[in-house]
């Protein structure tokens, strides 16, 4: 037998090994890129055997993931990456706003193209994609993704969650670790009174070469929500802290939830999304700035039934988002970056299977069930909270509206205005947009009408000019924006400082109008409760110590 590199010149060799590992990828992409032209058998919804084993030591990747990273890799947008200096600003947001939408860069026809057809091919086999998305059927459960930088500020979120009544099980995904959290994640948040599982995934991803996927801080959000277990999903980013029991919102029963499956929160400022988006994601009108602010997904309630293929086209969002969608969703305002991914999901597909266009999976349409499928965006703007010290004023934390208590408020504002509106004799429909009626398809291939299992949704973009008149007890979040509650860390984060007399002040200065609200005071529960877990559960004896020090100053 004669050897190879007896057969080749050097510069051969040379090319020759240079080009075997393109074409091992090329390999991996045929095997597993095809599924847009050979859809997976469609399977129904899987259970926990075959979700991502919540271990550290699970090297193998599942199917799924190795779908999931397939389909996004063979859709990625052959567009450049969008670069432009100017940003849009950030203009505070009112509901009689006189702003223009903001453009502040251009795309060649060649670019647009690309964008365009590369959305329309993802939108084109979303349905096969969504329908195996992998949760449990008919659980519920918190999520949040949190690591290094941030695992502290999920550990105050899981007190306060407790302290508030929450008896929902957490899952916390992991996108980095340290020998500390690894400890907390075995041996205390597994404890009863926290009843919190983390789920490691990137050692699961090791072995998917050539695809080893990268994310960077917020681009774990929609990985956590694919990742998650549970069916109805409430997410909280790690800043989150529920200073009212959050439970209720995602009973079967209670509005919004039950009539949409999927609640998100406003932020503070004008809309900045591109013009172009709306033409790349199939030539949907452009809303006023007037119909809705722009969003903010720190804290998400979302059904995984109904909306799998919402989850699933944020995350093409996301995976594409440092590239190409981020810029475009808000050309560089404040926050840039998933915030605005997951409501223009909902909408896309709306306006998309509106015109008749994209046929969503009907496996959730259940006759008579009273299972509907919407958007819930709510309107009671955050309320900004900080602390003066030393003649200084610093924002801690914005406060976010119970949304049940949003829907009320809502629907109770616009039968007042139809009333009036009768008494005037002027009646005029809301603009509820009202749909026609619509064929769409089930599992056994009969025809029957979508329309009874949607909410239309589209009348929240008219809810401005509305009086609406809540009741500020029932904020139930504090996002801590401003000032993290990280105790693991807290020598190195300016949770605590001290006033002129070089004493201890409050994280959020006096507790009065809290515990008013509340009726209780809730940051000192939060120290305690602090306490109690970093001196008696773990070894983190500094941490105890510097927590040990403004308790007995404080709350002593």
């Amino acid at each position: 037998m004669i050897r190879l590199p007896y057969l080749l010149s050097g510069r051969t060799k040379v090319l020759l090994i240079l080009f075997l590992p393109f074409l091992t990828f090329i390999y991996f992409i045929a095997s597993y890129g095809s599924l847009n032209r050979n859809p997976p058998p469609q399977t129904p919804v899987v259970g926990h055997e075959n979700l991502p084993v919540p271990t550290k030591n699970n090297n193998k990747p599942s199917d799924w993931w190795i779908e999931f990273f397939s389909r996004f890799e063979k859709t990625r947008p052959r567009a450049s990456p969008l670069k432009f200096k100017d940003g849009a600003g950030g203009d505070n947001w009112k509901p009689d706003t006189t702003s223009t939408r903001a453009s502040k860069f251009t795309l060649n026809d060649r670019d647009l193209s690309h964008l365009t057809e590369s959305h329309a091919e993802f939108i084109s086999q979303l349905p096969s994609f969504a329908r195996h998305l992998p949760y449990n059927p008919d659980t519920t459960g918190i999520v949040a993704a949190a690591g290094i930088f941030n695992f502290g500020q999920v550990i105050s979120t899981i007190l306060t969650t407790r302290r508030a009544g929450s008896k929902l099980p957490i899952e916390i995904i992991v996108d980095s670790s340290e020998p500390w959290i690894d400890h907390l994640c075995t041996e205390v948040l597994p404890l009863p009174q926290y009843n919190a599982h983390c789920v490691y995934l990137q050692n699961q991803w090791a072995g998917m070469n050539p695809f080893t996927p990268t994310f960077k801080g917020f681009q774990w959000k929609f990985i956590a929500m694919v990742a998650s277990s549970f069916q109805n999903v409430l997410y909280f980013d790690a800043d989150i802290l529920p200073i009212h029991n959050p439970d209720p919102i995602l009973t079967p029963k209670s509005e919004p939830y039950a009539s949409t499956g999927f609640i998100t929160y406003p932020d503070f400022w004008t809309s900045t999304i591109s013009p172009y988006f709306y033409h790349i994601v199939g030539d949907l009108p452009i809303p006023p700035l007037t119909a809705r602010p722009s969003s903010e997904s720190g804290i998400m309630f979302f059904d995984k039934k109904r909306h799998a293929d919402t989850i699933l086209l944020a995350s093409y969002y996301n995976y594409n988002g440092l590239s190409h969608y981020y810029p475009m969703l808000s050309q560089h305002a404040p926050g840039e970056g998933d915030k605005e991914t997951f409501l223009q999901a909902a909408l896309v597909l709306e306006g998309l299977r509106k015109k008749g266009v994209y046929q969503e999976p009907t496996e959730w349409m259940v006759p008579n069930a009273g299972i509907k499928k919407g958007y819930w965006d709510v309107k009671r703007m955050p309320v900004v909270h900080g602390r003066t010290n030393k003649g200084e004023w610093r924002g801690a934390f914005m406060q976010q509206m119970d949304p049940m208590e949003d829907y009320r408020v809502v629907m109770k504002a616009i039968k007042e205005d139809e009333e009036r509106r009768k008494k005037e004799k002027t009646l005029k429909e809301i603009n509820n947009n009202k749909k026609g009626r619509r064929s769409g398809r089930v599992a056994n291939g009969r025809p029957f009408d979508t329309t009874p299992f949607h909410t239309d949704s589209s009348f929240l973009e008219n809810v401005g000019n509305l009086t609406l008149k809540h009741d500020d007890g029932r904020f139930m979040f504090f996002h801590n924006n401003g000032i993290k509650p990280d105790f693991a860390r807290i020598k190195h984060y300016s949770i605590v400082v001290t006033n002129e007399d070089d004493k201890y002040i409050r994280l959020w200065g006096d507790p009065g109008w809290i515990i008013k609200r509340t009726g209780r005071d809730v940051e000192k529960d939060l120290w305690l409760d602090s306490q109690d877990l970093y001196c008696n559960k773990t070894a983190m004896t500094d941490v105890c110590q510097e927590i040990t020090k403004v308790v007995d100053q404080i709350f002593v």
